[in-house]
């Protein structure tokens, strides 16, 4: 009788084959042996039917909510549809006995081999052959050896199973009564407005429009900080100011902010010139490697530095898994080994001594830094797989950024067995008048672990001061700053939220607790960031994800209809928790889809009892000419109805001022924030035309520049370098009247360049001769990303960047 193999991608099956030591005859789609047939998935080859393949085909309200008994299959592609007739004859051929999963080990690779057996009816049709799994961690010809001897029987799977199946068809639910009923509510006036929503996505996109939210909302508050400046005649120094304080919880923080200039003035007045009494502690301090790897804490890592997307990680760990064999099943949520897995690590390292960084594996052999700690290995955080770590297969042919990402991981692994870091440190506390001043020295004394990324070490020297000699305070120098916004997140911090769904925690252990009420898991969260980005709500700029003005809306719009659930990272982690519990069949996977089917139901019942009149009050501008305005959630109009305007305009929301500009200047501009389609910034004027629409007007076209009246519509503003002409601001321009008259001499220059509005004050600079005041935030046009400069014209009369001279970097020793 023969088996049949069924994996999830061909080259894993090509490997598979490689290590059967059976005469294999390629037949394209599968091998062949006398005793074994190798075939494959292409990944997913089935997904659940749309509702339009069921019958449901009317976007409205009316079809929802649509709730299955059952969920049908059906084949993802044309590509896909040819591969799964091939495993349909392969799986019903009678010689065939035994089939074996050797899909992914995980809950995505126990689907993908399920959804098959279920869409050629294996199940339905009770075909009586044995199926097993191959479990395998590491794709190396030894682990796949030992995993062929070692088949685990299907019935252990059937929790992973009930789990999978559970997070797709929830996903299902929730995503297409969401999708259809939001978008059949937006497009009630015409036109079909695709509003996607997800049971994951959307928790993942709320805390994103939050945290702009709190960009946008965020008023810089003034601070001081001071450094006092010391000597013994001798030796000088440095110390910044600070002061203990209790905070809401009676606990003692350290504050180095003062609000008040009044108290800033005090303190420099009384210390001035007077004794510091000094009092120096040191200490030796350790600082130990971080855990090893999972694949979000990898992602996190290669974002923050080489602003690799998680999507391009996990591909590229991938590839070192899969094509190379360099390391272990990247899609993990673990960072710890399993306790029996020490003499494993012991031969990694001895294959590893050939490799890069083989000194240090050579070294951790040598000096015995290779024993068991609870650090390392630890079978209750080890579910289905554990950290990603090198297999000791080293590598031959790698890309620039595999080889990137394989180090990360060596490195890691290499740190993770080597001893602290060793550092000396001393901290100097100055007191003067009662006020305190504290300076710190460090040194290092042993690299351990820190050797491995040969990393420069900026020490910190402190001079011991001269015994009996007084320390006299020369002078309290204060910087006055502002309160900073919270960040943007990037795709690493991004990662970190969707992994404590939301919640922002740095210690390690804490998040060890909350990795089971994240947001997706470590397979999926790249693909939801790469979901949300194809879906037009976000933007990725200079590695910061920025929330569209359709995303604004969305939240606007669920939060009106009170179905907040959808938009709940905490609600959204609860869900993911209670699907880890069925995966450990702790939880019935009916109980849990009878949940999801309620909340579907609920977010319904609310999109169907929405009315848009509840939201609507009048206009802050209002009344405006002798007309009443109004405001909703969409739009603002008169209260005739005869005027209307959408609050979102070119893929920016318009604000109440900007409107009753409109109102009653019938045009503005030029506004440097709207959105392309594409996501682009592009500048532009509006016009209010006679007929009551909006019109964009685009400051380079020739067409609209023929028709401005320089006296009538612009305002003088100078005279031209070049030719004395004057010049006149417009609209999106400022032009001189000798280009209006066509000559050569004559200037045009755009009133925004580069997504900055040149200011009158600057304008008048460049028309002196002079440089512009430093402006900030350009953003080129190839590359999208940020910069400074000045703007001057040149003999021609064209802008001209000049960019701020770089101050000299500071040389620092690199210790041996």
């Amino acid at each position: 009788m023969t088996t049949l193999i069924i994996t999830e991608k061909p080259s894993v099956a090509k490997d598979i084959v490689n290590v059967i030591e059976e005469d294999f005859t390629d037949k394209k789609s599968y091998f062949q042996s006398d005793k074994t047939i190798v075939s494959f998935a292409i990944g997913h080859l089935v997904t659940l039917c749309d509702p339009t393949d069921l019958g449901f085909k009317s976007w409205t309200l009316k079809s929802l909510p649509i709730v299955l008994d059952k969920f049908d299959l059906k084949p993802i592609s044309k590509d896909t549809e040819k591969q799964i007739k091939v495993l349909e004859r392969l799986i019903k051929k009678k010689e065939v006995d035994h089939i074996v999963n050797a899909c992914d080990a995980g809950r995505e690779g126990e689907l993908i081999f399920k959804y098959i057996l279920e869409y050629i009816g294996f199940f339905s049709k009770k075909i009586d052959k044995k199926v097993s799994r191959l479990w395998l961690q590491s794709m190396t010809k030894t682990a796949i050896k030992e995993g062929l001897k070692n088949l685990r029987n299907n019935e252990e799977f059937t929790s992973l199973e009930d789990a999978a199946r559970s997070r797709s068809e929830a996903d299902w639910l929730i995503g297409i009564n969401a999708s259809r009923g939001l978008t059949a509510y937006n497009s009630k006036d015409g036109g079909f407005f695709l509003t996607p929503c997800g049971r994951v996505q959307t928790p993942t996109l709320s805390m994103i429009v939050k945290r702009e939210k709190e960009i946008q909302q965020f008023i810089p508050k003034d601070y001081w900080q001071l450094t006092g400046k010391f000597s013994d005649g001798k030796n000088s120094y440095e110390g910044k100011w600070f002061h203990k304080t209790k905070n809401e919880e009676n606990k003692t923080i350290t504050e180095d902010k003062i609000w008040l200039q009044k108290e800033v003035d005090e303190i420099i007045s009384k210390c001035k010139n007077k004794i510091a009494i000094v009092e120096d502690k040191e200490r030796e301090s350790n600082i130990h490697s971080s855990i090893l790897y999972n694949l979000t804490t990898l992602q996190r890592e290669a974002n923050n530095k080489y602003k690799f997307s998680a999507r391009q990680t996990l591909s590229l760990t991938q590839s070192l898994y899969e094509r190379h064999k360099v390391v272990t099943y990247p899609r993990t949520s673990s960072r710890y080994l399993p306790e029996d897995y020490l003499s494993n690590v012991k031969q990694i390292f001895t294959n590893l001594q050939s490799g890069d960084f083989g000194n240090f594996a050579k070294e951790a052999i040598e000096k015995n830094y290779l024993i068991f700690t609870k650090k390392v290995f630890d079978n209750k955080k080890v579910s289905d797989h554990f950290a990603i770590i090198p297999t000791g297969v080293i590598p031959k042919s790698l890309n620039p950024n595999e080889k990137k990402i394989y180090h990360l991981i060596l490195q890691k692994f290499i740190a993770v067995f080597f001893p602290p870091a060793k550092y000396k440190t001393i901290t100097r506390i100055s007191t003067v008048e009662k006020e305190t001043f504290k300076t710190e020295g460090r040194r290092l004394i042993e690299a351990g672990w820190k050797a491995i990324y040969q990393q420069e070490e900026k020490e910190i020297l402190l001079s011991p001061l001269e015994k009996g000699k007084d320390v006299i305070t020369k002078e309290v120098l204060s910087e006055q700053k502002k309160t900073l916004p919270p960040p943007r997140y990037s795709e690493a911090s991004l990662l970190s939220a969707m992994e404590k769904a939301g919640k922002l925690i740095e210690e390690e252990q804490l998040q060890e607790m909350m990795k089971e009420k994240g947001i997706g898991t470590p397979a999926t969260r790249a693909a939801i960031i790469e979901k949300l980005l194809s879906d037009k709500y976000l933007i990725r700029e200079d590695n910061v994800m920025i929330p569209t003005t359709k995303a604004f809306y969305l939240f606007d719009l669920i939060h009106e209809m009170k179905i907040e659930e959808l938009s709940s990272p905490a609600l959204t982690g609860e869900w993911e928790y209670q699907l880890s519990l069925v995966e450990e069949g702790k939880k019935k996977r009916a109980d849990f889809m009878q949940e999801i089917t309620k909340a579907t139901e609920k977010v319904v019942g609310s999109i169907k009892n929405f009315k848009e009149d509840i939201t609507s009050k009048e206009a802050d501008f209002s009344p405006l000419n002798g007309v009443t305005y109004y405001e909703n959630i969409r739009r603002y109009y008169s209260e005739d109805e005869k005027i209307s305007i959408r609050k979102i305009l070119g893929g920016r929301k318009m604000n109440s001022e900007e409107i009753r500009t409109l109102l009653v200047d019938r045009k503005i501009g030029p506004i440097n924030d709207f959105r392309s389609k594409r996501g682009n910034i592009f500048s532009a004027s509006i016009e209010f035309t006679p007929e009551n629409k909006i019109k964009f007007i685009f400051g380079n076209s020739e067409e609209e520049i023929k028709k401005i009246n320089l006296e009538k519509d612009g305002k003088l503003i100078g005279k031209s370098p070049l030719d004395g002409s004057d010049v006149y601001q417009t609209m999106n321009n400022y032009l001189s009247k000798s280009f209006m008259e066509g000559k050569n001499t004559g200037l045009n220059i755009s009133r925004v360049i580069l997504a900055q509005e040149i200011t009158e004050d600057n304008i008048k600079k460049m028309l002196a001769g002079e440089k512009t005041e430093l402006i900030k935030g350009f953003r080129s046009i190839k590359k999208k990303r940020k910069f400074n400069a000045f703007l001057q014209l040149n003999e021609k009369g064209k802008t001209e960047f000049v960019f701020e001279e770089k101050k000299a970097k500071k040389k620092t020793t690199k210790k041996k």
